[in-house]
C-alpha cells in the first residue's frame, strides 16, 4: 500500500455507481463489491470529500 492510509478495491460500475450517487457506500462495502485495506475511518470520512447528488 505504501504510503496509502486506506486501499480501496472496487469495480468501474459500482464506483460510477457510487459517485452518482446510485449505490450506497456502506452497501456496496458489506455487500463485498467494494473492498477495502487500511484505516477504514479515513475510508469513511471520504463520504464528505465527493458532492453526490440529492
Amino acid at each position: 500500500m505504501d504510503n496509502a492510509d486506506v486501499k480501496v478495491t472496487v469495480d468501474s460500475e459500482t464506483w460510477k455507481g457510487i459517485l452518482s450517487g446510485n449505490v450506497n457506500g456502506a452497501v456496496a462495502f458489506m455487500t463485498g463489491k467494494l473492498k477495502a485495506e487500511g484505516d477504514l475511518q479515513t475510508l469513511m470520512a471520504s463520504q464528505s470529500w465527493f458532492n453526490f447528488p440529492g
